[in-house]
Order: structure tokens, then C-alpha cells, then sequence
């Protein structure tokens, strides 16, 4: 009877005991490794702070990510040394946006001037402008010292063509430009840094043939005019003549 006794009244663990003990006998990596994320609904209101600033300190990292290509520092670069004003952003800006192949805000290009410029004075010795050895670093050396230092070339070489030599070369390019809307409306200095732009990003190859059939145009246009010309000037000797009958026949 006391075995019977002692069987019923033997307290039996229940599952969830039993889970509890051996959880307990666990170690925290793998208690931890169990904890599901909440979602953020469901985040207590004195955690939701530190939740909000991780996210966007992601969102700020991944727009700092954001790399220049090294075609368009050289292209960012090129447009301000031609500007005279180099702290006009939104001038430069509105100048530089349709040659980048990245789209930028204009914060970020003034940004990104600003970092060139504080490169360019904290490496502006002889060996830290010299220690770089690839083409792109020799272009950015080179604009660097035309927009914020001497005015000396690192090293002679192929040189692009300035707005006075392309009015030379290409004189019907050039005033085809000047007639052309709404370009015909930009200032003196605006229409200077487009053009720069453009001696920069196209090959002469392309100015040539626009020069050349601009000069063919010319010569139609020319030949047009030699032949209205000829036209109005035996119009008129026809006209002399319809007058001369005229009075001879009112004086008879």
C-alpha cells in the first residue's frame, strides 16, 4: 500500500519543465542563437530610437558608396578650370551634369570639389604630386596644379586644343555655334565652358567632318546666291526694257 501511495502521488515534470531545464543546461551561444528578431512594430518604444539611427546610418553608407569614375573627376575637373568663378557650384553644377555618367546632386559635386581641393593641399609637395605613376593620376596632377596651384605642366604631351585655336581650325563650326539657339542667348563665359566641355569629350576627327560639310553647305548656299543673283539681274534688265516700250509708246 505504500509502494501504491508513493506511485501517486510522484509529481511528473511537465514538457515545459523540461524544456526550462535544459535550456538552462545549455550554453548562451546556442540559447541565443534561438531568439528570433522582432519585428519593428513590435520593438519597445525605448529601443525604437537605436533601431532608427542604425537604419539610416545604413541608408548614409550606402550613399557614400556612391564612387566617382575616374572619367568623371577628369570631366569635373576640366569644367572647372574653366570657370573663372571656382566657387560658383551651381553654375558648375548645371554646366557638368549632363557630361557625367553618374547622377549626382549638386551637394554631392560641391562635395566632391571639396574633397579634390583638400587632396590636392594636403599632398601639394614636389614627391607626394610625383609619387603617382598611372595616366589618370597624371591628368588629375596636372588640372590640380591649373586650378589650385602653379601654373607649370608636370610633363609636355599631347595638349588639347584651346577655344581660340578650335575658332581657327574650324571658323564655320565655330560661328554655326555662336547663331545656334538657345546657345545664341548664354553669356560669353557660359558658352566658353561649354565649349571647353565639348573640345574635351569629342575628337577632332568629328570636327572635321562637321567642318567640312558646313563648308559644303557654304558652298551651296553661296552658289544659291550667285544664281538669284544672275536671276534678279535679268529680271531687272527685263523690267528696264518693259519700262523703255512703256514711255516710247506713251511719247508716240
Amino acid at each position: 500500500m505504500a509502494d501504491d501511495h508513493d506511485v501517486d502521488h510522484t509529481v511528473i515534470p511537465s514538457s515545459s519543465a523540461e524544456e526550462d531545464s535544459r535550456s538552462r543546461n545549455q550554453s548562451p551561444m546556442i540559447r541565443n542563437s534561438r531568439k528570433r528578431k522582432q519585428p519593428v512594430d513590435q520593438i519597445p518604444e525605448s529601443e525604437k530610437g537605436e533601431v532608427q539611427e542604425d537604419m539610416e546610418c545604413q541608408q548614409e553608407t550606402s550613399v557614400i558608396k556612391k564612387l566617382w569614375s575616374e572619367k568623371d573627376e577628369i570631366t569635373l575637373l576640366e569644367t572647372l578650370k574653366q570657370i573663372s568663378n571656382k566657387s560658383d557650384m551651381n553654375m558648375l553644377y548645371e554646366i557638368v551634369k549632363p557630361y557625367l555618367e553618374e547622377e549626382f546632386s549638386e551637394d554631392q559635386v560641391s562635395e566632391k570639389v571639396s574633397w579634390l581641393k583638400t587632396n590636392f593641399m594636403n599632398n601639394n609637395s614636389k614627391d607626394a604630386l610625383q609619387g603617382t605613376s598611372s595616366s589618370h593620376d597624371a591628368k588629375i596632377r596636372e588640372l590640380y596644379k591649373e586650378i589650385w596651384g602653379e601654373s607649370e605642366t608636370a610633363v609636355a604631351g599631347p595638349r588639347e586644343m584651346t577655344i581660340k585655336e578650335f575658332q581657327g581650325h574650324y571658323p564655320r563650326f565655330s560661328a554655326s555655334i555662336e547663331d545656334l539657339p538657345p546657345y545664341n542667348k548664354i553669356s560669353d563665359e557660359g558658352k566658353a565652358v561649354i565649349i571647353a566641355c565639348m573640345l574635351h569629350m569629342q575628337s577632332r576627327m568629328e570636327f572635321e567632318e562637321i567642318e567640312d560639310k558646313l563648308m559644303k553647305y557654304c558652298a551651296r548656299q553661296v552658289k544659291r546666291a550667285e544664281i538669284r543673283l544672275l536671276l534678279s539681274k535679268k529680271l531687272s534688265e527685263l523690267l528696264q526694257k518693259g519700262t523703255r516700250a512703256y514711255h516710247r509708246r506713251h511719247q508716240d
